[in-house]
């Protein structure tokens, strides 16, 4: 159970167009082991040129499967929380 009553939040967003869409990441354990990936991808209206607006895109984890979708992006989990991976040059 997580103490306090709530959860944590991590929003990243990814320089040099490494990935398209920023992400969200609310892990449901205190060891940050499992947890919900929300991807927020830019969709065009279908109505209005130049226009777009926003879709939000959900998936819930098991642990292994939490793990292996972050560190497909660059995000690792740690006890103390989650943090974006620096990319070499």
């Amino acid at each position: 159970s997580t103490t306090g009553g709530f959860l944590r939040q991590y929003h990243f967003i990814f320089p040099n167009n490494s990935r398209k869409d920023p992400i969200f990441v609310v892990p449901f354990d205190e060891c940050n082991q499992t947890g919900l990936i929300t991807y927020i991808k830019e969709i065009q209206n279908e109505n209005e040129e130049n226009k777009t607006r926003k879709s939000f895109v959900h998936t819930l984890n098991s642990c292994s499967g939490f793990q292996r979708k972050l560190g497909a992006i660059g995000i690792t989990t740690t006890n103390q929380g989650i943090i974006q991976q620096e990319k070499e040059n």
